[in-house]
């Protein structure tokens, strides 16, 4: 596919970078409308199946043997918790997140680690009620994937914390983040902590202090 080629062409060069400074690279991401080509609205189902299914073969298959951890599907829950209405969904409904995994297995072999990665999921038991809400959809999404036989070594909990947040943007405490990895933990399930950044802008200091 268009995406594949491109990545192909640019991975390289950081893939020989990476070693010498010892940081291990991994793939992000495999599946994510928000960075699909609008080209793929206009395909048949049919057709916009084989494409997806070409540019995974294409990509991990491109980079086996030095790419082992895999970002295959990304951010494909709604701030709710229900599945975003992107193309993939309004096709093939949620079967296409376990099509995903089982040709990037396929493509990869079993020495590859598949993740699915996504936000606001990072703590459960909060109070706040969006943000357990979607932790909740996250987790049951996964176990329903280890349930039917899919192929999935990991999650990746994206971690873009606002200190200053509220809402579903609250910053989970420890024991909300801890009692999450515990739940993947006990699916025999990896834990990444993705994309971490902490945001301070918002933070309102306490009376009287000075910046």
């Amino acid at each position: 596919s268009r995406n594949s080629r491109t990545a192909c062409l640019i991975q390289p060069c950081l893939l020989s970078f990476f070693p010498a400074v010892f940081i291990d690279s991994q793939g992000h991401v495999l599946m994510w409308h928000v960075t699909s080509p609008s080209y793929l609205s206009t395909l048949s189902d049919k057709d916009l199946k084989e494409a997806m299914r070409r540019h995974i073969y294409t990509t991990v298959g491109h980079f086996r043997g030095r790419i082992f951890d895999w970002d295959v599907v990304n951010e494909s829950l709604a701030p709710d918790g229900s599945l975003a209405r992107n193309l993939f969904y309004e096709r093939f409904g949620s079967d296409y997140i376990d099509w995903c995994f089982f040709w990037a297995r396929e493509a990869g072999g079993d020495d590859v680690n598949l993740i699915y990665n996504d936000n606001k999921v990072e703590g459960c038991g909060m109070k706040t009620t969006n943000h357990s809400r979607k932790a909740d959809a996250f987790y049951y999404l996964v176990k329903g994937m280890c349930e039917r036989g899919v192929p999935i070594d990991g999650v990746g909990m994206q971690a873009h914390f606002d200190c200053g947040g509220v809402g579903i943007r609250k910053c989970p405490s420890p024991k909300a983040i801890s009692d999450q990895i515990q739940r993947f933990k006990e699916l025999n399930l990896s834990v990444n902590i993705s994309e971490m950044d902490v945001r301070i802008a918002n933070l309102k200091l306490p009376q009287g202090s000075s910046a």
